[in-house]
């Protein structure tokens, strides 16, 4: 089963991500009925780690002959967690069971997780259906992703009596980065200047105080929100010295702010009438000529590309973008597609822009390829979305895999990211340093939640039903009395 999965996750047709993954394991071989033994072309401190998780499929059922892995299967999987599947319906729900004789349960680190004796998931299409659903008590918990539901819903007479909650849960995860990738297989965008001056025309203080209600940070850079791996201030030491020999060595591939300026949306802090003047005078730089319609041409080629989108709730976010990047002679087409042509154009990279999102750990490392690597910029279904082939960060993906110390992985880190922010490759969104979330008041859950986890990871391993607090609940929602 063990050399089955691999060989199986290896397959581009399973997903091209893994093969790119696991690409430093040579060959796997079978040593007894229970080893397996696995060889490594090169040193690679977190491969054996990432081995060791990966998953394992029964290859009686999915190797079976004459069924395809991913499109012959529709019954319930065969797993060996805390949960099993009860039943479900498509586009509609799922509910897990508690399996009583879980394997895992009496271990003492499972101690006071997984308290729930069933988990339903439900699915809403319509946000306002949803929202409905859950103040009419249909379900008892509900993530709260949008800026605007939060500032706005989930108020009023039930909040005020506390039948439900409103939680805002920090956290110290990384914050990644989120923004709008741009392709840089269109010409368009082959130009750093270009690339800088469409960052500049994004209005984030704007944009926060009238759309989202000033609860977001802008991002600065790969990695932000954790002290030790975002770069802080100029670079210093060993960070320095990887970017100068980098620089001497892959010339523009380093870009020389890399090493003069902190880590930043290009004219931050600046206004953004002085952000248009200055992306103005770099789009001239570039050769790009304001024509006689407002939009700048090179040559026959027109200054426009289109925004990709698979929800049109992001087009109240596009929509100044649009109007400011005009100003500055682009022409910005949005477009919303079903989900499934959008992400064929995505596996494709068939697109101009897209709002991408990369997500980052404390312990970087394999998944760095086939996010900014060059062989991942020709490999459909990677994470490459902005074909980045910069020889400078093959490089320091290379160092980051192999480092031996906490201390050789974090300077790589910020040269890497120095690099990836002062590039232009993305312009840049917003974080949020807590989670929120509404849920009736019937729970209860340790008064410390473990900080490197989403709320909804907490929320499954640590929280539990309160039979007291749910009744006192049912009670006083008869009365119309309040709880408090």
């Amino acid at each position: 089963d063990f050399i089955f999965s691999f060989n199986l996750i290896q397959d581009l047709e399973y997903h091209p991500i893994y093969k790119e993954y696991f690409k430093d394991i040579k060959s796997i071989e079978k040593i007894d009925a229970h080893t397996v033994r696995y060889h490594f072309a090169h040193y690679n401190q977190e491969l054996p780690l990432i081995t060791g998780q990966m998953l394992i499929y029964p290859q009686h059922i999915y190797g079976a002959e004459g069924k395809s892995f991913g499109s012959d299967f529709d019954d319930i999987a065969v797993a060996s967690g805390p949960y099993t599947i009860e039943k479900y319906e498509y586009g509609k729900y799922i509910t897990y069971k508690r399996n009583p004789n879980w394997w895992g349960k009496d271990l003492p680190v499972n101690k006071g997780r997984y308290n729930f004796d069933r988990i339903t998931y439900k699915i809403y299409l319509d946000p306002v259906a949803q929202r409905e659903a859950f103040k009419g008590g249909e379900f008892d918990m509900q993530l709260i992703n949008s800026s605007r539901d939060w500032a706005l819903d989930y108020k009023g007479d039930f909040v005020k009596k506390g039948y439900y909650l409103r939680g805002e849960f920090p956290h110290k995860r990384v914050a990644g980065m989120q923004g709008f990738a741009m392709n840089m297989r269109h010409k368009i965008f082959q130009s750093r200047k270009v690339r800088a001056a469409v960052a500049m025309a994004f209005d984030f203080e704007w944009s926060n105080k009238n759309l989202f209600y000033g609860q977001y940070t802008r991002n600065e850079c790969y990695f932000d929100n954790n002290p030790e791996m975002k770069p802080q201030g100029l670079p210093q030491a060993e960070v320095k010295a990887i970017l100068l020999k980098l620089r001497e060595k892959h010339k523009s591939h380093v870009p020389k702010t890399a090493l003069t300026k902190p880590v930043g949306a290009p004219g931050q802090g600046q206004s953004s009438a002085r952000n248009l003047q200055v992306a103005n005078a770099l789009l001239d730089s570039a050769g790009w000529k304001v024509g006689s319609d407002g939009i700048r041409t090179q040559g026959q080629e027109r200054m426009k590309f289109e925004l990709l989108l698979a929800s049109p709730a992001f087009q109240r976010i596009a929509e100044p973008y649009k109007n400011n990047l005009k100003k500055i002679g682009i022409q910005l087409d949005i477009r919303v597609v079903q989900i499934a042509e959008y992400e064929e154009r995505l596996r494709n990279f068939k697109f101009g822009m897209i709002v991408a999102s990369y997500p980052q750990s404390r312990s970087p490392g394999n998944e760095q390829r086939y996010m900014w690597g060059s062989e991942a910029a020709d490999m459909p279904g990677t994470r490459n979305y902005m074909g980045i082939k910069n020889p400078a960060l093959d490089e320091l993906i290379e160092k980051i895999i192999k480092a031996a110390t906490r201390k050789e992985l974090v300077v790589n880190i910020q040269a890497l990211d120095r690099i990836l922010t002062h590039q232009f490759y993305m312009v840049s969104h917003w974080y949020i340093a807590y989670d929120r979330a509404v849920y009736w008041n019937k729970f209860n859950h340790a008064k410390i939640n473990p900080s490197q986890h989403s709320i909804a990871s907490n929320i499954l391993e640590w929280w539990w039903w309160d039979n007291e607090k749910a009744q006192k609940l049912k009670n006083a929602r008869k009365q119309g009395t309040s709880l408090h």
